[in-house]
């Protein structure tokens, strides 16, 4: 029985619509392990990144490690999936910054320092991954769509950085032996039911 089930994809790409569909369908457990209501600095880091970039990857790690080592332990016999937890978190916007160099080398060192006891390697890598690829074009829209304040510095370059993580991060699953499942969000729709059924198959 799959215990796990991790959703990754770009801004917008419909990774929570897809992760609250499939855990319905599974009678599974939703983990939201995004708090981003919840951090105090973003709305700082959307005027700085380079100011407020550590502090805010900090917050997001370790709350989301916490979360995840408190919902992981629930009801045992139910499938938990993930909207994007520290596999996201660290893997793809957190090593951004460092890309980015809105991190600098000492601030990742600090950063891997910071969290390197609170993370383990099972709260960051699931029995499964689905990757919600998706064209930036679409991602972009949908951000605009949806108006979040903070998402209103999401470049194309941003999106595309991210992109290049995402498809860095599948290469090293894959070499990690962790299987994975990849959907592209421009042509499946989870709302649909012979795609989710689709989807299901692939699953169970």
């Amino acid at each position: 029985m799959i215990k796990t089930i991790t959703i990754i994809g770009n801004v917008g790409s419909g990774k929570t619509t897809l992760a609250k569909i499939l855990a319905e369908k599974l009678s599974g457990i939703l983990i939201d392990a995004d708090p981003y209501t919840l951090n105090p600095f973003l709305p700082l880091y959307a005027e700085n990144h380079a100011r407020w970039a550590l502090a805010t990857e900090l917050f997001f790690t370790l709350s989301r490690a916490t979360h995840l080592s408190t919902e992981l332990k629930k009801d045992k016999s139910k499938t938990k999936i993930i909207d994007s937890g520290l596999l996201m978190g660290i893997e793809v916007y957190a090593k951004h910054h460092r890309k980015a160099a809105t991190m600098t080398k000492e601030e990742w060192a600090l950063f891997k320092k910071l969290t390197k006891d609170s993370v383990n390697s099972k709260l960051i890598y699931p029995d499964l991954v689905i990757y919600c690829r998706c064209d930036i074009r679409t991602c972009l829209e949908r951000i605009e769509d949806r108006g979040r304040k903070f998402e209103t510095h999401h470049s194309r370059k941003y999106l595309k950085n991210l992109e290049t993580n995402l498809e860095v991060l599948i290469r090293k699953l894959k070499r990690l032996g962790i299987p994975t499942i990849d959907l592209d969000m421009t042509t499946f729709n989870p709302r649909k039911i012979s795609d989710i059924e689709s989807l299901l198959e692939l699953v169970k």
